[in-house]
């Protein structure tokens, strides 16, 4: 394995089996067996089942989830704060926390200061400004969060989509999932990996709200939701969703840089090449049976916008992204429509096989037919593109 990327491809239709996976730990090779979870993965394209064992390539925010009535609350701590400093020491992930908090004796008094997102109204529009709050905690008995009468924020729901399976069953922004049919659950990211398989099938939910705990029998349903391009995108969900982190609180990745010679870039070539073509002709598969919705097909400003992040990202990413539009393009010529070379080609192989060239007649006809649909495919990715 050379990225983490590398992993997580490797774990693509490998799960719910024991697995050995070597790690490096203090400079020594060491053995484990994990055996990962399912994880579907689903888009108009297609669907990937991967196994997760429940790694990160990124540190974790020290953020604080505080049930009703703990010391933390009775301190002014808040879920979803986000710990900057214990006791003057600087607390940069959820790690150094805990290893700062173990370094305290139980009893002696903590000074927290963490950072609070409030609501802010300005007009018709709400939104968040950051608070530094200071505030004092006698140390708990425990580790980790436990140290401030806290837990980990990972099952605090912090946004319900209005009009979701959720808010129809009452979650609101701050209670706490509990478990999934029955059985407990460790982060809203392991919820969303359990669901992610179950489509419309109904389950049942446990979580804790300030009424106490309640357990209803949901079904996830169609929600729609923008990405940064205006795409809209429809799939099922439950509607709720844990933290989100502030790009102040993202960590930055380590990153690798792997240097490939031609005989190992065209062997890459070979296997990514063809994984590309295969997704654009399913793409243009699931356009013909509406299975894509039209509304995602792009022209020159879609590409523009495409281009501009990735140039962003770096060469690396513009680049990628060049090959991908070259691919797509050349994926478009081969199509057997009229004045394309995908006809062209179908009509060498036909007048090798008939051993007569197609009437002139024929040939005309279905080129104003092909023009005709090259200019409704150009009016509508234009249209898109106004549109977006």
């Amino acid at each position: 394995m050379r990225t983490f990327e590398d992993m997580r491809d490797t774990f693509v239709g490998r799960f719910e089996r024991p697995i050995p996976v070597v790690v490096e730990r203090d400079g020594k090779p060491v053995t484990l067996t994990v055996s990962p979870i399912k994880s579907t993965e689903t888009s108009p394209i297609d669907t990937v089942e991967r196994g997760l064992i429940g790694v990160l390539p990124l540190a974790k925010p020290p953020m604080v989830g505080v049930p009703p009535g703990s010391p933390a609350e009775a301190a002014g701590l808040r879920t979803f704060d986000r710990v900057l400093s214990v006791n003057g020491a600087h607390v940069p992930d959820e790690a150094r926390l805990y290893q700062e908090l173990g370094r305290h004796p139980e009893g002696e008094p903590l000074k927290v200061v963490v950072r609070r997102m409030e609501g802010v109204q300005a007009g018709a529009v709400t939104g968040q400004a950051a608070k530094v709050v200071e505030v004092t905690v006698p140390r708990q008995p425990g580790v980790g969060l436990a140290a401030l009468g806290a837990e980990p924020a990972d099952l605090y729901v912090a946004t319900v989509v209005p009009g979701s399976a959720a808010d129809k069953a009452g979650l609101k922004q701050g209670d706490r999932v509990v478990s999934l049919n029955g059985e407990a659950l460790p982060s809203f990211r392991m919820l969303d990996v359990k669901l992610s398989g179950a489509e419309a099938k109904p389950f049942s939910l446990t979580w804790r709200g300030a009424g106490g705990e309640q357990t209803q029998t949901l079904s996830q349903a169609p929600l729609t939701a923008e990405d940064s391009m205006g795409q809209e995108t429809t799939k099922l969900s439950l509607g709720a969703r844990g933290w989100a982190l502030l790009d102040a609180d993202v960590a930055k990745a380590d990153e690798v840089t792997v240097h490939l010679g031609p005989g190992a870039a065209l062997k890459q070539a070979a296997v990514v090449v063809p994984k590309i073509v295969g997704q654009m002709v399913k793409v243009l598969a699931g356009l013909v049976t509406r299975d894509v919705p039209l509304s995602t097909v792009g022209g020159p400003i879609m590409m523009y916008q495409l281009a501009a992040k990735s140039a962003e990202q770096g060469l690396d990413s513009f680049l990628n992204l060049m090959a991908i539009i070259s691919i797509n393009l050349g994926v478009m010529n081969l199509l057997p429509i009229p004045v394309l070379d995908g006809f062209a080609l179908l009509s060498a192989a036909w007048e090798g096989i008939r051993r007569r060239p197609i009437p002139v007649r024929v040939r005309e006809a279905a080129n104003m037919v092909g023009l005709a649909l090259l200019i409704l495919l150009m009016l509508l990715v234009f249209t898109n593109d106004i549109t977006r």
